[in-house]
């Protein structure tokens, strides 16, 4: 498992992200997601304490999983899994949304009531990209809010429905 964020946990990840205490704010998030994958998994873990560019070096996985919130850097991140053929799904907003019983996984072309899968999509027509870009997003308009907090529970089962589509991909293959 490769480990890639060059963000630290901040009072303001408490509610959406699972790894994240009072106690770790601060602390680079590979870091603690590192930790806490070799405390319960004998699992080879490698981090990149960096943002991704476009003088990221993308080497060759089985899968990659983006959960950027940067677009420059998830399209960056999908165009060098295509260019290498690596499978990768990308998350999209789960800004202020409530319910996590929409959840899809489908191609960015195809996403509906997510401002920031529009962004991307404006992002990836203005650069002429034409491959499709398969994502998972929660297809509930988000409720009205000036700000852009996420539920635990929708970030979270995100999360675990983007693990179960990788884990599946990965045993058709076998």
């Amino acid at each position: 498992i490769k480990l890639v964020d060059g963000d630290v946990f901040q009072e303001s990840n408490l509610n959406r992200q699972l790894m994240t205490s009072k106690a770790n704010i601060g602390e680079v998030k590979t870091e603690v997601l590192k930790r806490r994958l070799l405390e319960v998994s004998d699992a080879k873990v490698d981090t990149i304490n960096a943002y991704i560019d476009e003088y990221f070096k993308l080497k060759n996985y089985d899968y990659v999983v983006d959960c950027i919130d940067s677009l420059n850097s998830k399209f960056e991140l999908v165009k060098k899994a295509h260019e290498k053929n690596i499978p990768i799904i990308s998350s999209l907003g789960t800004a202020r949304r409530l319910s996590c019983m929409n959840i899809k996984r489908t191609t960015l072309d195809k996403t509906q009531n997510d401002p920031l899968a529009k962004a991307f999509r404006t992002l990836v027509k203005k650069n002429n990209y034409r491959k499709k870009i398969n994502v998972v997003y929660v297809d509930t308009p988000a409720i009205k809010s000036q700000k852009l907090g996420s539920s635990i529970f929708t970030v979270g089962s995100v999360g675990l429905f983007i693990a179960s589509e990788v884990f599946n991909d990965l045993l058709k293959e076998c």
